[in-house]
């Protein structure tokens, strides 16, 4: 089969669900038509992702075919638990990073270099110290104005006082 008859069997297979779906479990066959529609699309649509997906696998495979053939032959030539243990974790990692390789293509996520984020976490805390700063002179202009108020009410309560 080729992806075309992929997407069209998972088309049908949708609709056919959809509609059989809203027949039941809707207010009766008037909403089937709909969930038909929209149920083929979704299909259409998640076929077509998985046909990308397994494209770009495939063709990272087939560019990297040299890299997989050293990796068991290294696998072959392990003999210690050791070594073996040793290519199970470069293996692990070269497949975790494998993962998110497409990512890195389409621009979604990159790789930033260790200097830059640096550079940002040292411009993060300088807004953040100066936000700090702000917020320390304003609580002094609070205890200041509080402290005036309190000298002109203790001012005036003594004045008070000795009219009595």
């Amino acid at each position: 089969m080729v992806d075309r008859d992929y997407t069209f069997a998972s088309a049908i297979a949708a609709g056919f669900v959809g509609g059989t779906f809203n027949i039941i479990n809707s207010r009766g066959p008037k909403m089937a038509i709909p969930g038909m529609v929209v149920f083929t699309f979704l299909g259409t649509t998640g076929q077509f992702v998985v046909n990308f997906v397994n494209r770009q696998r495939v063709q990272y495979i087939l560019s990297h075919e040299d890299e997989i053939k050293v990796w068991q032959e290294a696998r072959r030539k392990a003999k210690t638990k050791e070594d073996l243990m040793l290519t199970e974790k470069v293996d692990k990692q070269k497949e975790w990073e494998s993962k998110f390789e497409v990512f890195e293509r389409v621009g979604v996520i990159k790789r930033s270099n260790a200097d830059e984020r640096v550079k940002r976490l040292r411009e993060e805390i300088e807004k953040l110290n100066g936000m700090i700063r702000k917020v320390d002179e304003e609580i002094k202009g609070v205890e200041v104005k509080k402290q005036q108020l309190g000298t002109e009410s203790s001012g005036r309560s003594e004045g008070s006082g000795q009219r009595s």
